[in-house]
C-alpha cells in the first residue's frame, strides 16, 4: 500500500514539474515567434509558410535550457519523495509496534490462538520488520507481523537492534539495553538525511 502511495505521489511530482517547463517553453515560443515573425525579415516574406532557420536555432537553443533544467528536477523531487516515504515509513512502522502493544490482541497462527508478550521492530540493512514475541502457542519462533523493503538509494542504520513495545502498556526497551535509540535515515544520492529518536520516557518515535 505504501509502495503504490509513493508511486502515485512521484507522478504526480513528475507531472507537475513536466507542465511548468511545458508551459515556460510555450510562452517562450510564442515570445519568439512574435518578435521573429514581425522583423523586417518577415515583413519582406510575409507568406513564407515554414519557419526560418533562425525560428529553428532559437527553438532548440530554448528547448535543450528547458530540458537541461527540467530532467533533472524531476529527478530530484522523485528522489526527495522516496527519502520522505522512508522517513514516514520507518516512523509508520514503529507506531504500528507500539500500537499493537497497547491492543493486547490475539493473533491466529495457524491452528493456534496466541497471545503476543511484546512486539518489537527489528532492522536490517534497508529492510524494517516487526515481530511479535509470542506465548500460549506451539510456535518455537518468533511471528513476522509486518515488513518493508526500501528502495536501495535509501540506507538505514539504527544504534540498537531491537526496539521492544511490551504489553500491556507498551513499555518501550532496546536491545541491547539502553535508554534511547537513534534512527538514522538516509540517501545515498541525495544530501537528504533525517534522524528519528525513541526514548524510554517517551516511547514514541520523534524526528528531528
Amino acid at each position: 500500500m505504501r509502495e503504490v502511495l509513493q508511486n502515485k505521489i512521484n507522478l504526480i511530482i513528475a507531472i507537475q514539474c513536466f507542465s511548468a517547463n511545458l508551459f515556460l517553453l510555450i510562452d517562450l515560443w510564442n515570445s519568439l515567434l512574435h518578435s521573429i515573425r514581425y522583423n523586417n525579415l518577415m515583413k519582406r516574406l510575409p507568406k513564407q509558410p515554414a519557419f526560418t532557420l533562425a525560428e529553428m536555432v532559437i527553438f532548440l537553443i530554448v528547448l535543450s535550457i528547458i530540458m537541461g533544467i527540467g530532467i533533472p528536477g524531476i529527478f530530484s523531487a522523485q528522489k526527495h519523495a522516496r527519502f520522505n516515504q522512508a522517513v514516514d515509513v520507518v516512523v509508520g512502522m514503529i507506531q504500528d509496534a507500539r500500537a499493537m502493544a497497547f491492543s493486547g490482541r490475539e493473533l491466529e497462527i495457524g491452528a493456534d490462538t496466541c497471545i503476543a508478550n511484546e512486539y518489537y521492530v527489528q532492522f536490517d540493512d534497508n529492510v524494517v520488520s516487526i515481530f511479535a514475541e509470542v506465548s500460549e502457542c506451539t510456535l518455537t519462533t518468533d511471528e513476522l507481523i509486518e515488513t518493508a523493503e526500501m528502495h536501495p538509494d535509501i540506507e538505514i542504520t539504527s544504534s540498537v537492534d531491537k526496539i521492544i513495545y511490551s504489553n500491556p502498556y507498551a513499555t518501550v526497551s532496546f536491545d541491547p539495553d539502553t535508554t534511547s535509540a537513534t534512527i538514522q535515515v538516509e540517501s545515498l544520492s541525495e544530501d537528504f538525511t533525517e534522524e528519528i529518536t525513541i526514548s524510554e520516557q517517551v516511547g514514541m518515535p520523534e524526528v528531528d
